[in-house]
C-alpha cells in the first residue's frame, strides 16, 4: 500500500474555500471544490490566520514567526533577561583553563 503525496494548497484558493463556506456552508462548499472536508475544514477553522496574511497570496503557507531566538527577544524581552540572569551554565560546557 503507497502513501499518498501530501498537497499544499495556495493561500489564494484557501481564502476563496473560506468565502464559499460563509455562502454556501461547509457540506456544500467540499462537494463543489472536490477537496477532502477535513481540509477545508481545518482552511475553515483557520480562516483568522488565512486572511490577515499580508505576502504571497500564492504561497501554500502563512510561514512561521521566523526564529525562535528572534521571536523571543522581540516579544518577551524581560523573560529572556529574567532567563539569562538565572541559567546556571553546565560544568562540561565550561572552557578548561
Amino acid at each position: 500500500m503507497g502513501t499518498k503525496k501530501q498537497r499544499g494548497y495556495p493561500i489564494k484558493e484557501k481564502l476563496a474555500a473560506v468565502d464559499l463556506v460563509e455562502r454556501i456552508g461547509l457540506t456544500a462548499a467540499v462537494e463543489k471544490l472536490g477537496h477532502p472536508h477535513g481540509t477545508v475544514h481545518g482552511w475553515w477553522v483557520g480562516r483568522a490566520t488565512v486572511r490577515v496574511y499580508e505576502g504571497n497570496k500564492l504561497d501554500k503557507t502563512t510561514k512561521g514567526q521566523g526564529r525562535m531566538i528572534a521571536f523571543i527577544q522581540e516579544n518577551y524581552p524581560d523573560w529572556i533577561e529574567a532567563y539569562a540572569e538565572n541559567k546556571k551554565s553546565d560544568p562540561k560546557t565550561r572552557a578548561q583553563s
